[in-house]
């Protein structure tokens, strides 16, 4: 919920920004944004205290993380699903500036109000939705319907295209926007707790690490795909993306139940393992 507020209050203010056409705006949002880096690296180097690293597993082994997740493939699916579904978060910001104005043409202020409120949405109603959607279904089939709702939400920008300029396309855009906000607020918690609850606790921390790769790659890969996607036809993002996100959701409730299992295993051989010396000790 805090990324995601983040980063549509971010897309929003730079919207913004650029909308006034100067240099000395773009200047000092550069500026602005490195500042921000500062502080915040600040912030945590003098207010987060990491928790000490267990120097050994259960089994008295000193764990390798790194080893340990290569090995671990469905953990390596759900990094992979992650990448697909973090490249719908970006393309909101990445295409709707280009496509509302210059395929649509809406007007200029629209995209500002859009990012506005899709921020809003997510920022204030995500814990709302995730405690109701854990009642009904798993944290992987939270991530399902959220890539399929993302998937949803590319088709319906896609055909935006069929509807005249004016009040009926504003409130269209705006319409699909709750659509795009509704998937964020169903993937984004369901995806951070499994990936917490699915990482082992002596590689937890190398475990966690992998999976905010994910958040960067889709940063690094969705504005060069949307570009040369675009540049063929300003439906090909729209198609690609979205067939993406069917795919993510497809795929996610077998890696959750292969997750799951192996938790569960993993816990119960713990649990033997630390209980075995009380129990000699006992029967001593």
């Amino acid at each position: 919920m805090i990324r995601a507020a983040g980063t549509g209050a971010g897309t929003a203010l730079a919207g913004t920004l650029l909308a006034l056409a100067s240099q000395h705006a773009y200047r000092g949002m550069v500026l602005a944004d490195a500042l921000s880096f500062v502080v915040a690296a600040v912030t945590v180097a003098v207010f987060v205290r990491a928790a000490p690293r267990p120097a050994h597993t259960p089994g008295g082994q000193a764990p390798n993380g790194v080893r340990q997740l290569l090995r671990n493939r469905p953990y390596l699916g759900l990094i992979g699903v992650n990448v697909v579904c973090n490249m719908c978060t970006v393309l909101l910001a990445v295409a709707l500036p280009v496509y509302a104005v210059h395929g649509l043409h809406a007007p200029a202020w629209s995209v500002g109000a859009f990012l506005t409120l899709t921020t809003a949405v997510v920022a204030t109603c995500t814990a709302e939705a995730t405690r109701r959607v854990r009642r009904h279904t798993s944290r992987g089939g939270a991530m399902a319907w959220g890539g399929r709702l993302w998937a949803a939400w590319c088709a319906a920008a896609a055909l935006a295209v069929l509807l005249p300029q004016g009040p009926v396309l504003i409130v269209y855009l705006t319409l699909i926007m709750l659509l795009w906000a509704t998937a964020e607020m169903l993937h984004g918690p369901a995806a951070n707790a499994l990936s917490a609850d699915a990482a082992p606790e002596g590689a937890r921390g190398t475990y966690l690490a992998a999976f905010q790769y994910s958040f960067a790659a889709a940063d690094m890969v969705t504005p060069g795909l949307f570009g040369v996607l675009y540049g063929v036809d300003q439906f090909m993002p729209w198609v690609v993306i979205g067939c993406l996100a069917l795919t993510a959701s497809t795929a996610i409730r077998p890696l959750e139940r292969r997750l799951t299992s192996s938790t569960v295993t993993k816990s119960h051989v713990a649990q033997l393992t630390d209980g075995r010396p009380q129990e000699t000790r006992e029967a001593l």
